[in-house]
């Protein structure tokens, strides 16, 4: 028999023999969602924490995070970071979207939307509408 042959079954052997430790290994994510507070003042900055949900891990690692965040009117200057600890990445370019930023993080540590208008003069009230968070993490 050729050897290419038996490369199917060496394949399927070696499948078979790591489903233990393929099944040992989960994932599970959870979502948050909060209201923060109004901007009314600048250059002062504003916080929103998300409520952690569920019990993930401890032993768990980030592997995505899914954010959205929503001001009427979105004023110029303003500036929107997503946070965990005191990891923070600009989210102020996409009111949603997703970031690897916090890969390998443990998800048991809650997020929070910080944020503040820059610049001089009277502000108009900022309301802040629902924000939203999803992590996804593997254990």
């Amino acid at each position: 028999m050729p050897r290419t042959a038996s490369w199917p079954r060496t394949l399927a052997a070696l499948l078979l023999a790591t489903l233990p430790l393929l099944a040992a290994a989960g994932a599970g994510s959870y979502a948050s969602d909060t209201v923060g507070p109004g901007i009314a003042v600048r250059n002062m900055p504003y916080r929103a924490a998300f409520p952690l949900q569920g019990t993930p891990p401890a032993d768990g690692r980030i592997t995505s995070v899914y954010y959205a965040w929503h001001f009427s009117p979105s004023p110029p200057g303003l500036t929107v970071l997503l946070c965990q600890g005191h990891r923070c990445v600009n989210v102020s370019q996409d009111a949603s979207g997703s970031t690897q930023a916090f890969r390998g993080l443990n998800p048991t540590q809650p997020f929070y939307l910080q944020y503040s208008v820059t610049g001089r003069g009277a502000l108009m009230p900022v309301l802040s509408g629902k924000q939203q968070l999803a992590v996804s993490y593997e254990f």
